[in-house]
């Protein structure tokens, strides 16, 4: 994200005005070729899509300081969606992770989530509830007059959702309160607001998070693009497999990346498959007799 600081792009892009100046010193004191690399590089980065101070703000810093703070935020937070609005205009703000597997791990799981939402809405680095009704009460009490933005990641209950966020009235005016499910029918049962499906990625973002993960940047490195085209359409664009795989193929050779790929065609890998067996782990012995008669049947047909 190239910053133009009381610079034109223009000066950058074709090295005229201080840029040509400069540059025909340092060829003086540098070789040609080392300048022309330079001149490339200087040509690349100004046709990128960057911050200008002049055109964006008329020259005012702080609200293009402002702007750049909130651009750079939301590129590089994992959270994305709870961050900018966190950023943006809430007064408090509550990300809970993993709450289905938060809650199983022992009994007084949903009071250690309460404990944990209060201790993050009060900035307080300990706070210890009784039982789930006295979280509830303490809740409601302590933030109903706080704008808050809470996710609540993993919830496959309604009793979870109602020990954490019962009610609207429970936080203040303007309070969000997002959730993520396996289950569509939990939020028809919440009667959401909103509710949005998240879809599959598309191959060319697949092939960015892939190479993210792998390499660091967007685009494969010289010598992995074909690799990493294979790999991500085996992964169906799922974002977490993508993850899984990327950081799995880090530093690893071109050799390695073809005996991966070649794996990964006939076996998925152990770790995606233990955190998708989840959702199949969740289902009724109905539905998880009818899934297996799908992927059999399907199994079958490919083969075929």
């Amino acid at each position: 994200m190239p910053i133009f600081y009381n610079i034109d792009p223009s000066e950058v892009r074709k090295q005229n005005g201080e840029f040509g100046k400069a540059l025909a010193q340092h060829r003086q004191q540098f070789n040609d070729q080392r300048v022309t690399e330079w001149k490339v590089a200087l040509t690349t980065i100004a046709d990128l899509s960057g911050w200008d101070l002049q055109t964006m703000t008329n020259g005012y810093e702080s609200k293009f300081i402002k702007k750049i703070t909130e651009a750079v935020l939301w590129e590089v937070n994992p959270t994305y969606i709870y961050n900018y609005l966190s950023f943006q205009k809430f007064e408090g703000c509550c990300f809970i992770a993993n709450i289905r597997s938060q809650v199983s791990e022992g009994h007084n799981g949903l009071v250690h989530l309460q404990e944990k939402l209060l201790c993050k809405k009060l900035n307080r680095k300990k706070l210890e509830i009784d039982n789930v009704d006295e979280g509830i009460s303490l809740i409601k009490e302590r933030l109903r007059s706080k704008s808050v933005v809470i996710v609540l990641d993993d919830i496959d209950d309604t009793i979870q959702l109602e020990s954490l966020a019962g009610q609207q009235n429970w936080f203040g005016s303007g309070s969000t309160i997002i959730i993520t499910t396996r289950d569509v029918q939990l939020l028809s049962d919440l009667e959401a607001h909103e509710k949005y499906m998240v879809e599959e990625l598309s191959p060319d973002e697949s092939l960015q998070l892939l190479s993210w993960h792998a390499f660091g940047v967007p685009i494969p490195l010289e010598g992995y693009t074909e690799l990493s085209q294979r790999i991500a359409r085996y992964t169906v664009g799922l974002p977490l497999a993508l993850t899984i795989i990327g950081c799995h193929l880090r530093g690893r050779s071109v050799q390695e990346w073809s005996h991966n790929a070649e794996k990964l065609r006939r076996t998925p890998n152990d770790k995606v498959q233990n955190v998708l067996k989840i959702s199949y782990d969740a289902l009724d012995n109905d539905t998880k007799n009818i899934f297996l008669d799908i992927a059999f049947f399907m199994t079958k047909t490919t083969l075929l």
